[in-house]
C-alpha cells in the first residue's frame, strides 16, 4: 500500500528551499554591518577585556559574545564567513512556525505560514547578518513549539520536550535580555492550565536564577540600555512601527505613504486581533503579548524596546496569525478575501525580500565602496572623523583608513572629546564620514563647526570632495566630505560652545579602536 503524499510537507520543503535561497545567496559579499563589526571587535578581545567591554560599553547579555569568542579561537575564519553560523537559525524559525501552525490550525494554515516565514523580509534581513537576532527569533519560535509538544505528549517524549523547553527558557535571556519577555508570556499562558503546564513555572524560575550571577553586570548596563523613547531627537514613529518591523525593503515609492503605514498596521493588528478572538485558548494571544509587553515597557521606562529588530521574535507569531486567519477565510464565505491574502501577502514579502538581497539601495552601507572613495584622494596626514563613531570598527583596517588618526562620537557624551580632537587637528585635512549622526550629534554641531572653519577640498578634476551613498533608510546613508585645513571663521559661523569634558577619551578610544 502506497503512503499518501503529505502536501503540507511538500510545501514546507519548497518553503525551506526559498528561505535558504534568500538567506544564503551571496551571503558573504556585503561588507560588515556596524553591529557585526562591534561583535567581532568585542569577541576578539581576551576574555576579561571582553567581559569588561560588554559590561561597561554595551547593554546586551554575554552569551552570544562568548560563543563568538570561542568560534574565533576555533575556526579562524574571515569575519564575514561567520554569517554561515547564524543564517541557519532562520531555517529553524521556518520549521518551528510551520509545526506550530499545523498543530493548532491544520495543513492549509501551516502551508501559508511556511511560505510567509520563508520570504518574510525583516527576518531575512537579520538572518543574513552575524548578530544575535536570528538566534533569539529561532529560540522564541522553537520554545513555543516545544511547549506545545511537551503538554500534548506522554512518557519519555514529554520529559525530553520539557527539558528542551527548559533549555530555551534559560538560554534566551542570555542571548538577548528581551528573551525574558518571551519566558514571562509563556508563564502567563501556563496560568490558564497550571496543573498541566507547571514545568513552565519551574523553568521560568530557573531562568531567573540563572541570571543571578550576571545581575551585577545588568545593574551597570541598565542605564545605557535603550535609547530614550519619544524625545524630539529620537522619536518613535508608532504609525510606521508595523511597517518597519515586518517590511524591510519596502519599495521607496510606497514607504513614504501614510496610507501604506496605516494599511500595514491595520492588517497586522487586525489579523492579530481576529486570531486572539477566534482562538483565545491557543498560544497565539500570549506569544503576541510579547510585543504588547515591550510596548508597555517602552512607555513605562522611556527605553525604546520597540526597535524593529527587538520585535523580531514576535514576527513568526504575527505570520501564524495571518496564516490562520487566511485559512479560516478560505474555508468561509469570505474565501475571495482569503485568496487575495494568500497570494497578495507572500507576493509583497517577495518584492521586499528581493530588494534586500539584490538591490544595494535597500541594503546596509557598503563600506567597501566608502573605502574606495576615500582611497582615491586620501593623504598620509589626513585625519578621519566618523559621526557616529562605530563605523570605524568595520573600516579601521581597510586600506584607506588603517594608518590615519581617527575619532568620532558614538553618543552625545562623546561630543566634548570630539571637539577637542578637532581643535588638535586644525592643521590637517579632515574626512567627515557621516552615518547615523542622529544618535550622537542630532543637531549636526560637528558639521556646522567644520562648515564654519574649513572649506571642502576641490579635487584636480574641479569637483568638490563631497560624496553620498544613497540608501532607502536614513540609517544606512553615508555622507563623505573632505575638509581642508582649518582657517579663520567663515560666513560669520559661530564657534560652537564646547561642553566641559567629562571623560578623558572618546568611546572610540575606550573601545580600543582609536589611535
Amino acid at each position: 500500500m502506497k503512503r499518501r503524499i503529505d502536501p503540507a510537507l511538500i510545501v514546507l520543503a519548497l518553503a525551506l528551499v526559498a528561505g535558504a535561497y534568500f538567506r544564503f545567496w551571496d551571503l558573504t559579499s556585503q561588507s560588515l554591518f556596524l553591529d557585526e563589526g562591534y561583535t567581532f571587535m568585542v569577541a576578539a578581545k581576551p576574555w576579561q577585556q571582553m567581559i569588561d567591554a560588554i559590561v561597561f560599553h554595551d547593554f546586551h547579555p554575554p552569551l552570544f559574545y562568548a560563543l563568538t569568542h570561542d568560534a574565533i579561537g576555533w575556526l579562524h575564519w574571515q569575519v564575514w564567513d561567520y554569517r554561515y553560523l547564524t543564517a541557519p537559525f532562520g531555517m529553524i524559525t521556518i520549521v518551528a512556525s510551520w509545526a506550530i501552525a499545523r498543530r493548532l490550525f491544520g495543513d492549509v494554515a501551516a502551508s501559508i505560514v511556511a511560505v510567509l516565514v520563508a520570504v518574510e523580509p525583516s527576518l531575512i534581513q537579520w538572518d543574513r547578518l552575524y548578530r544575535m537576532y536570528s538566534v533569539m527569533t529561532a529560540i522564541a519560535a522553537l520554545s513555543w513549539w516545544l511547549l506545545l509538544v511537551a503538554q500534548a505528549s506522554g512518557g519519555a517524549r514529554r520529559t525530553w520536550a520539557w527539558i528542551a523547553y527548559g533549555a530555551t527558557a534559560i538560554v534566551a535571556p542570555y542571548i538577548h535580555y528581551l528573551g525574558a519577555v518571551n519566558v514571562l508570556c509563556q508563564g502567563l499562558y501556563a496560568l490558564t492550565d497550571a496543573r498541566k503546564r507547571w514545568p513552565v513555572f519551574a523553568f521560568g524560575a530557573a531562568s531567573v536564577l540563572a541570571l543571578i550571577p550576571w545581575a551585577w553586570a545588568i545593574r551597570i548596563q541598565y542605564p545605557n540600555g535603550g535609547h530614550v523613547a519619544g524625545t524630539a531627537d529620537l522619536p518613535i514613529y508608532w504609525q510606521s512601527l508595523a511597517r518597519d518591523t515586518m517590511l524591510s525593503g519596502l519599495p521607496q515609492a510606497w514607504a513614504g505613504s501614510a496610507f501604506m503605514d496605516w494599511a500595514i498596521a491595520i492588517v497586522v493588528v487586525g489579523a492579530s486581533a481576529i486570531a486572539i478572538w477566534r482562538w483565545p485558548k491557543s498560544i497565539l494571544p500570549y506569544w503576541l503579548a510579547v510585543g504588547a509587553v515591550q510596548v508597555l515597557a517602552t512607555v513605562a521606562t522611556g527605553k525604546a524596546l520597540v526597535i524593529p529588530r527587538y520585535l523580531l521574535p514576535v514576527v513568526p507569531a504575527i505570520t501564524i496569525a495571518v496564516g490562520a486567519v487566511t485559512a479560516w477565510l478560505l474555508s468561509s464565505k469570505a474565501r475571495v478575501a482569503g485568496a487575495i491574502a494568500a497570494v497578495g501577502i507572500p507576493a509583497l514579502f517577495i518584492v521586499c525580500s528581493a530588494n534586500i538581497v539584490w538591490d544595494p539601495y535597500y541594503q546596509f552601507p557598503d563600506w567597501y565602496l566608502v573605502n574606495l572613495v576615500v582611497l582615491q584622494n586620501e593623504k598620509p596626514s589626513d585625519a578621519m572623523l566618523f559621526v557616529q563613531g562605530f563605523p570605524y570598527v568595520v573600516v579601521g583596517d581597510f586600506t584607506a583608513f588603517r594608518k590615519h588618526d581617527a575619532a568620532g562620537p558614538s553618543m552625545p557624551e562623546d561630543m566634548p572629546y570630539t571637539f577637542r580632537w578637532l581643535h588638535k587637528h586644525a592643521g590637517v585635512r579632515v574626512w567627515y564620514i557621516e552615518n547615523q549622526y542622529f544618535y550622537p550629534d542630532p543637531h549636526k554641531r560637528l558639521k556646522a563647526y567644520l562648515d564654519g572653519h574649513r572649506k571642502p577640498v576641490v579635487l584636480p578634476s574641479g569637483r568638490t570632495a563631497i560624496w553620498s551613498e544613497a540608501r532607502a533608510s536614513a540609517g544606512d546613508v553615508v555622507n563623505v566630505i573632505l575638509y581642508d585645513k582649518e582657517t579663520a571663521k567663515r560666513n560669520g559661523a559661530p564657534k560652537p560652545a564646547v561642553p566641559r569634558v567629562t571623560s578623558a577619551k572618546s568611546r572610540l578610544e575606550r573601545a580600543s579602536v582609536g589611535h
